[in-house]
């Protein structure tokens, strides 16, 4: 092949890959929505969506979705890391999604998600304060009492704890975590009368080996042998290996 049309040639393929990359920037991200797109393309990596959420929120302060998507990835690493920094973030882009859609109706569940956060970090005035904000929004979240009713227990009220556990359990009757977590603020209060048909509750629901030892105990602690008898039996025909006095906690 002569000089010239191997020249020729060349200065072709460079033409060709200069117009490749320019057609490939032209189609790039170019708008908030855009960025948030292609971050939900890159969502099992947290670090690269990151960074289109971050561009898609400098492109437009207001856009919910990114400040969503964004709050989700800073939870997610939260969960995984336990860093506090994370839920820093994540309640900041609640605290902005909440300034900008404060009527919206997921509202409720912001305020809850954002409470968990601070519940999380110890705030727990803070952590109530946004429990019952979501509560005020919809009454009817079953959740959202119960971890008011944590963030009580963390403050030691436990006449408010147990307020919230029965309004959650008017809400899902059914939910045996529910009945365990109200007994067992009883049992600490060393009301054991109210704590036993709270856990008597959780095993019709949900038969558990250490909730029939506990109950054992209780019953056993309280003068009841036959009983203590009776559930110890059940326990053991769960779980075999359960001894007397392990706690259902």
């Amino acid at each position: 092949m002569r000089p010239f049309a191997t020249l020729l040639i060349v200065v072709l393929a460079l033409v060709v890959a200069v117009s490749c990359g320019k057609k490939e920037k032209e189609t790039g991200p170019k708008t908030a929505a855009d960025y948030v797109a292609r971050a939900k393309g890159h969502f099992v990596d947290k670090d690269t969506a990151l960074e289109d959420l971050n561009k898609a929120i400098e492109l437009d302060e207001n856009c919910v979705e990114a400040y969503e998507l964004r709050a989700e990835l800073f939870e997610a690493r939260y969960r995984d890391s336990d860093d506090a920094n994370d839920a820093e973030c994540a309640i900041a882009d609640y605290d902005k999604l909440i300034e900008l859609e404060l009527d919206s109706p997921k509202a409720a569940e912001r305020l809850r998600l954002r409470g968990v956060l601070k519940l999380g970090l110890g705030d727990c005035d803070d952590a109530i304060a946004d429990f019952k904000g979501s509560i005020g929004k919809d009454k009817r979240v079953p959740k959202t009492h119960e971890q008011l009713a944590q963030a009580y227990v963390a403050k030691g009220d436990t006449d408010s704890a147990l307020a919230c556990y029965g309004l959650a359990i008017q809400y899902d009757r059914e939910n045996a975590s529910l009945y365990k977590a109200r007994g067992h603020v009883y049992y600490k209060r060393e009301e054991l009368d109210k704590a036993i048909p709270d856990l008597e509750k959780v095993y019709e629901l949900q038969p558990e080996a250490d909730v029939c030892m506990a109950l054992a105990q209780i019953y056993l602690d309280t003068g009841h042998r036959d009983k203590a008898l009776e559930w110890y039996e059940k326990g053991q025909k769960l779980d075999p290996s359960m001894e007397l006095g392990t706690s259902a906690w």
